[in-house]
Order: C-alpha cells, then structure tokens, then sequence
C-alpha cells in the first residue's frame, strides 16, 4: 500500500513536473478516483519542449514525516528555448485531504511502511570543551 500512495504520487508528480498539454492532464486524471483533485488552476502548456516546476504548498499534518504533500503550486515554467515564466499564487493542484489521509493511513496499517527517523547529524568534529546537542550543533560543556 505505501508504494501505490507513492505511485499516486510520483504520478502526480511526473504529470507536474513534464506536461504535454492538457491530453496528459486527463490521463493522469483517469487513474485516480474522481474527487481526488479539488482544484487544478495549472496553465495549459501547448509547447512540449517546457517542464512545469511545482513545490509543496500544504502537506498532510496528521502524517509522520515524510508527510505526503496536498497542494502543489506553480514555482516557474522552463523551456528548452531559454524562457522562464514565474507562476503566481493561485497556479496550484491541490488534493482531497481526505483521500490522501486514507491511502497514508492503509499504508502504514500495512506493515509494509517503514518511518524515516529523523537523525541529528554532525559534519565535523567539536572541539575539546564542546559536545553535540540534539540538533548536532557544539556547545561548550559547563
């Protein structure tokens, strides 16, 4: 089950990130349910040489990390003649929370779902008189 929210999506994802036009935008919709796009305000792209760079406006807040995003949102427009469109604000795909919440919530009931532990991590040595806290910075021993 993780791997399909995962497929749901990097599918989403791919669709986002390389856009043919719009007849792509209507298969990616037909492989998932009918109401799991809330709204989609991304421009039409009809020159197939442009990718469409998008970011994570909104993630899923009841999920451990890496929490699945719910609204992805227009950052900029690049094609392979040089151009770059900036998007605007409301340029988003946003997602059915609800839909989300329960493909998250089947993966993880799975067992299948293995949580990332978030880990303090140090680069470099301190010096003497200094140790790590929990964010990995030095600080001097009292």
């Amino acid at each position: 089950m993780i791997k399909s929210i995962y497929f749901i999506l990097l599918g989403v994802a791919a669709f986002s990130f390389i856009q043919a036009g719009e007849n792509n935008l209507q298969n990616e919709k037909e492989l998932a349910p009918s109401n799991y796009y809330i709204s989609n305000n991304v421009p039409k792209i009809i020159d197939k040489n442009c990718e469409l760079h998008f970011e994570c406006k909104k993630k899923l807040k009841q999920a451990e990390v890496p929490k699945p995003c719910l609204k992805f949102c227009l950052k900029y427009i690049q094609c392979q003649n040089g151009t770059k469109v900036r998007g605007s604000s409301d340029q988003c795909l946003e997602l059915n929370e609800q839909l989300v919440a329960e493909e998250y919530n089947d993966c993880a009931k799975d067992g299948s779902y293995v949580p990332i532990v978030p880990v303090a991590m140090i680069d470099f040595p301190c010096q003497p008189g200094y140790l790590p806290d929990s964010r990995g910075r030095c600080r001097e021993v009292w």
